[in-house]
Parts: C-alpha cells; sequence; structure tokens
C-alpha cells in the first residue's frame, strides 16, 4: 500500500481485543486506531491507559489512534453513584473525563474520535432507549448535554467557557435523591464561584476543566450562578431548577434481580411529567436511582 499510494501510511482500525496482534496483523500497518470501550462494555476506565502502554511497547513506532470510545447516556436517567452500562448522565461524564485527559497527555496516541458526536438511530439497538444509540455529546435534535461542554473546556483557548452542568436535568431534580448533590461546573478558566439562591459557596480551583460544589438540595425554585473571569473580563452563567419531593421507590429487589429480565411496559415519573418506556433484559440496581416507576397494568 505504501508504494503504490506515495507517501501515505498505511492505517488499520482494530477493535479493542489483541487477537489482532496475534496472528499479525498489527505487524502490517503504520498506524493503528483501535477501538476502545474500557468502562463500558467491561472493565474499568483504567484499563484505558494500561491497554495502550501495552500496545506501545509493543509497537513503538506506530502511533496509536483511539478511533472509537464512548459511554451512554438517556437525559431520564440519573444516578448518585454511577455505574458502567447504566446509562445514566453522570457516568458518561466520568468517563470522558478520565479517557480525555489521558488521549491529550500521552504522546504516542496522536489522534481520538469519540464516538459518537450526536445520538442516532440504531435499529438493534435494544438498550435504554430502544433503536437508539445514545453515546451522543448532543441529542438526536442537536440540544448539548452538559458533557457536550467539557470538550469545549478542554479545547477552547480562544473564547471564555462556563457551563453549570445542570440542564440535563430538563429544569427540575428531585429534591430527595440525594441529601447533597455534587453541582459541577465546567469551564476553561483557572477557579470559579458559584451562587446558590444568591448566597456564595466561595471559589474552587478549576482542575480538569471543571470544579464541583456540594449543594444541599431543597424543594422549590432554586438558582443558580456561575462566575469566572477571562482575561480580566467577569464571565456568568445562570440556570434555574425546582426540586421537586419523588419517591424513591426503586431496590435492588424489583424484579427479582436488579432489573434483570425486565419485559412488562413502566411508567417513569421524571418529576413534571410521565414517560412511557419498556426495558427488555436490563440489569443494574441503580438503573434509575431517585427515579419513581411503577408497573402500568
Amino acid at each position: 500500500v505504501g508504494e503504490r499510494e506515495e507517501g501515505r501510511k498505511p492505517q488499520r482500525r482494530l477493535h479493542g481485543i489483541n487477537q489482532y496482534n496475534e496472528v499479525g496483523l498489527g505487524d502490517i500497518p503504520d498506524v493503528v486506531g483501535w477501538n476502545l470501550y474500557q468502562g463500558w462494555y467491561g472493565g474499568k476506565m483504567s484499563e484505558f491507559e494500561k491497554y495502550v502502554e501495552r500496545q506501545h511497547v509493543q509497537y513503538p513506532s506506530h502511533p496509536i489512534i483511539v478511533s472509537e470510545y464512548g459511554a451512554g447516556s438517556d437525559l431520564r436517567l440519573r444516578s448518585s453513584k454511577p455505574k458502567a452500562f447504566e446509562f445514566c448522565m453522570e457516568y458518561q461524564q466520568e468517563y470522558v473525563e478520565h479517557y480525555l485527559p489521558v488521549i491529550e497527555s500521552t504522546p504516542y496516541i496522536v489522534g481520538a474520535s469519540y464516538w459518537n458526536f450526536i445520538d442516532f438511530s440504531a435499529a438493534n439497538r435494544n438498550e435504554s432507549m430502544p433503536h437508539i444509540n445514545n453515546k451522543g455529546l448532543v441529542q438526536s435534535d442537536r440540544t448539548p448535554k452538559d458533557v457536550y461542554y467539557y470538550f469545549r473546556s478542554m479545547w477552547r483557548d480562544d473564547s471564555p467557557v462556563l457551563h453549570i452542568a445542570l440542564r440535563d436535568f430538563g429544569g427540575t431534580m428531585p429534591a430527595t435523591w440525594v441529601d447533597t448533590l455534587p453541582v459541577k461546573v465546567y469551564t476553561n478558566m483557572p477557579e470559579v464561584e458559584l451562587l446558590v439562591n444568591g448566597v456564595s459557596l466561595g471559589r474552587r480551583k478549576v482542575e480538569n476543566s471543571h470544579a464541583i460544589f456540594p449543594v444541599r438540595v431543597k424543594e422549590g425554585e432554586m438558582t443558580f450562578e456561575a462566575r469566572g473571569k477571562w482575561q480580566g473580563t467577569d464571565v456568568f452563567d445562570g440556570v434555574s431548577i425546582n426540586g421537586t419531593v419523588v419517591e424513591e421507590c426503586l431496590s435492588p429487589q424489583v424484579g427479582g434481580s436488579g432489573f434483570h429480565a425486565l419485559r412488562k411496559k413502566y411508567r417513569v415519573s421524571t418529576n413534571t411529567d410521565c414517560i412511557d418506556i419498556r426495558f427488555s433484559g436490563i440489569t443494574g440496581t441503580t438503573f434509575l436511582s431517585g427515579i419513581k416507576i411503577v408497573p402500568i397494568e
């Protein structure tokens, strides 16, 4: 290939299993792209950097491209203790907050492509949103998820980014979900201040393009304002949400073992309205932590 296309290096994209190397395919290309999902389809997120390091040791002359990485997220699903493959918004954020710094700081990783930019249709998917691959940084209508602003905060150095990551709640949150809500602010500024109902919670140093403020959630309207400075200019972001008491009725006993093999149709309360969704063979004992779900007879 290199001889026929002068100046173009042979490349190959491989999925995250070592059998490609065992049969000799890893010896052929000059540049290797790996689709890696450690911490999503299996394993732990920390296995990601260990995997690429092993590949670099085995093929030190081969630059690596992370040709796919990503985690799914469903706007209806929240968890105070996020876990892999439960599709809550919090886990997707933690996932990319782990992967992207590794990609940016590893010299032999020369490129990466998050999968995917937009939630898209996928006929064979039967997960939290049937027939949808919801790994997108934006929804199918191109509305950005909160995690989208993490990438902006990491990469923009020509304009300020300041985003209170509460928009995914859709304007409401269950007041009994957690006693203290970790309110995350994505920003490319060195420190940020957060005010809740006009009262300052102080300033925090930004690490990994975000700062987290513990906030006591109460019933009723809550206003949040973030403040920062960009090249001497004050920058603000604000959002209001309503805390609504919601009965937390899910437990590991539902369905016998987590949510394994649920086949009935359920009504899910997201505080202000109800959404009908169907679960089929989904597992995870914290799958819908804090959201009310009742069978529809």
